[in-house]
């Protein structure tokens, strides 16, 4: 049997797929920059995570995870689209201190009972400064705000 080897490069290739993404990275899709639907990074693909037992510590996790404060809300029932990639995760049980979604307890990578509609999303707070008096010299005072936007 004759193997012709760019034939036989492109098939490993392809197996081996490489990515920026480090397991158990977030991002969030069908939103935007601080809303949307959770994805998760596992075995080399995006997958969704469901809305089963959903809330807002397993929500301040990922907010956190992605370089914000926290989240403003957890929200079920695919509300930024549907999951119609594989599930990762299911029965999400953050304590809120953790670092990761990943560290979360959770059923086995992978082991889900859900539907495309039970996707979990989030929003996150994001930080707003505001300076108030002259803005020259040092007689503004600065407050800061954590503002979300809700109506997305």
């Amino acid at each position: 049997m004759k193997f012709h080897i760019p034939t036989v490069a492109w098939i490993f290739l392809s197996i081996i797929k490489t990515s920026n993404a480090n397991h158990g990275t977030v991002r969030l899709v069908g939103g935007g920059s601080y809303y949307g639907r959770v994805e998760i990074y596992w075995r080399y693909q995006w997958g969704g995570v469901c809305d089963d037992y959903w809330d807002r510590q397993d929500a301040h996790v990922v907010c956190r995870q992605l370089g914000y404060s926290g989240a403003s809300r957890a929200y079920g029932s695919a509300r930024y689209g549907s999951n119609y990639r594989r599930y990762w995760l299911d029965n999400v049980h953050c304590r809120g201190y953790e670092s990761t979604l990943a560290s979360c307890a959770h059923n086995s990578w992978g082991s889900h009972n859900c539907a495309p509609s039970e996707a979990a999303s989030v929003v996150c707070y994001t930080l707003s400064v505001y300076t108030i008096g002259k803005t020259s010299g040092n007689f503004g005072k600065r407050y800061f705000s954590i503002v979300s936007k809700l109506d997305n």
